[in-house]
């Protein structure tokens, strides 16, 4: 192993250190824009590059450089002002660690969308950034809060689309003090952000070079791309969340750039099915393939998708059918060993419509649009009332090629029924029959059906003591006689009857099925001693207690 090697082995777990995206961040539901690759500015760029117009010289100017380790890359960098990368350097060879780190990094990413993926490489801009390498360079981007920019910075002939030429920008630190209007500007911080805006940017130079520009799917390529090359490293899971918990504004297929972060587990979906080439050869085509009805026109990549499916004897829209189990099962509702490999660690989807079933039938009629996604649940309620109730779970979409290609985003309905009476179907293990109708024939569903379990008397509180450093629910004994349906009234007092909780409860199904009620405390508002708990349900009151250690 080199010195330098080990250097930014030692570096990746050290200088800020870089963590998890912590769960916080995963419940905002709106998020900045991580890349300026399709900013306003960037795509007035584009659009006067298309029209031969001269555009403003944008290459910051930098009074050092450094080559990467195989001599692809040049960076540029300063040791002052706003711009300043951190002045560590453990090898003491002069470079600071941070753009040392940079040109390791920027290898293995190119060894990995280039040598391994056979991507093409980025077209060169011959000596523009003072030699033949690619350039990039390193500066302050938080007041513009974003990562990292790819610029593109001429135009290539040949193919079908405009292709360019190109420099990237990324930050100088990734510091978790870094705010714009006030906000965080980064969700990972330190030489893991570096890693991953490095793979991401690194990518729109290389989609640069294939042509096109529809900004969704750029952003969702390259940041699958994070996740292909560095798995490890979280980042993207900020923007999946949208994806997963408002697809009624981040449903798939839009052309909006802001959109496209979050689609990214599409293409992991794509590649858990053919792998690399797949991917490789959706941009194959956007490059070199031509429209089957107008010769003269290229592939604009969601074609060029549904193209790659075609030659794989599916279409988008088939394969759009059987990516719903695949976010369905997610999160806590994950089975190991299938669908996603990392599933586990997703977001759940969040349920469109989730309501009890209520005679004479549950029904639900809905608009969705093109590719958008609906989950409906109606639960059922239990023959046996210490059984959890069955839950019925629709899973709808509406898969329209025609839509997704000329982004007219016209809407379909459909209508979910589900009935103790006669219906065309039958929800298996149960005596609730249902349909799914609608006028359009591209319109898809599945269901899937959660049967309900027995439980058992729950006799002892667990966990007790309950640890306020670890523990993060409070198990309390069911009454004998409640009912799983039941909403009992639970109630927190100190041993001198001081109130620390009081509220309406359900009832659940804990550890070996037994029936508790899950407090979740404000661990703040406890302290290593003894508490009372009562109990109301069916007005009869149960009394118990718990201790509580540090």
């Amino acid at each position: 192993m080199t010195l330098l090697y080990f250097k930014a082995i030692v570096l990746s777990i050290a200088f800020f250190y870089a963590f998890s995206v912590p769960v916080s961040a995963l419940e905002n539901s709106d998020l900045p824009s991580k890349c300026g690759t399709f900013s306003a500015n960037a795509i007035a760029r584009m659009k006067a590059l298309r029209k031969g117009e001269k555009v403003l010289e944008e290459r910051p100017s930098m009074p050092f450089t450094h080559t990467s380790p195989s001599g692809k890359f040049l960076i540029h960098y300063t040791n002052s002002g706003k711009d300043s990368v951190p002045q560590g350097d453990v090898d003491q060879n002069g470079i600071p660690d941070w753009v040392d780190s940079t040109g390791i990094y920027i290898d293995y990413v190119h060894k990995i969308e280039v040598e391994d993926i056979k991507f093409l490489s980025p077209p060169t801009d011959g000596t523009k950034g003072g030699t033949i390498q690619y350039d990039i360079y390193i500066m302050d981007l938080s007041k513009e809060g974003i990562y990292g920019q790819t610029v593109a910075d001429g135009n290539v002939t040949g193919g079908i689309f405009l292709r360019s030429f190109s420099f990237i920008r990324i930050d100088n630190n990734f510091s978790p003090a870094d705010v714009n209007n006030s906000k965080p500007v980064f969700n990972t911080y330190g030489y893991e952000a570096l890693k991953v805006t490095l793979a991401h940017e690194y990518h729109h130079a290389i989609q640069y070079g294939y042509g096109a520009s529809t900004g969704s799917f750029h952003e969702m390529m390259s940041t699958w791309m994070e996740y292909r090359v560095y798995p490890d490293i979280n980042d993207y899971l900020v923007y999946v969340n949208n994806f997963f918990t408002k697809n009624d504004k981040y449903f798939f297929g839009q052309s909006d750039a802001e959109k496209g972060y979050s689609y990214c587990l599409v293409l992991e979906y794509c590649h858990e099915l053919y792998g690399d080439e797949f991917i490789r050869r959706v941009w194959d085509l956007v490059g070199f393939g031509v429209d089957p009805v107008n010769p003269i026109k290229g592939l604009e990549p969601y074609r060029a998708l549904d193209s790659v499916f075609v030659e794989r004897g599916s279409s988008l829209t088939q394969a759009w059918r059987g990516i719903l189990p695949w976010m369905y099962y997610t999160g806590q509702r994950t089975i190991p060993g299938s669908y996603f490999k990392k599933a586990d660690i997703f977001p759940e989807f969040t349920f469109t419509t989730q309501e009890l079933y209520s005679p004479p039938s549950f029904t639900h009629t809905q608009q969705i649009k093109p590719y958008q996604i609906h989950f409906s649940r109606c639960i059922l309620p239990a023959d046996i009332q210490t059984n959890t109730p069955d839950s019925a779970d629709f899973l709808v979409t509406y898969p329209n090629l025609v839509d997704i290609i000329q982004q007219s985003q016209r809407p379909g309905e459909y209508t979910v029924v589900c009935s103790e009476e006669v219906q065309p179907k039958q929800i298996m293990g149960t005596r609730y029959w249902y349909d799914v109708t609608s006028t359009n024939p591209e319109m898809w569903y599945e269901l899937i059906v959660r049967n309900g379990i027995a439980t058992t008397l729950c006799e002892d509180l667990f966990p007790n003591p309950f640890h306020l450093s670890h523990d993060e629910f409070i198990y309390i004994p069911a009454p004998p006689d409640a009912r799983v349906s039941d909403a009992p009234y639970l109630s927190i007092y100190t041993v001198d009857w001081k109130p620390i909780f009081s509220g309406v409860m359900t009832i659940s199904a804990g550890a070996g099925n037994k029936r508790v009620i899950a407090w979740k405390p404000n661990v703040s508002e406890l302290t290593s001693n003894v508490y009372v708990y009562t109990v109301v349900s069916h007005g009869k009151t149960t009394v118990g207690k718990f201790s509580v250690v540090q």
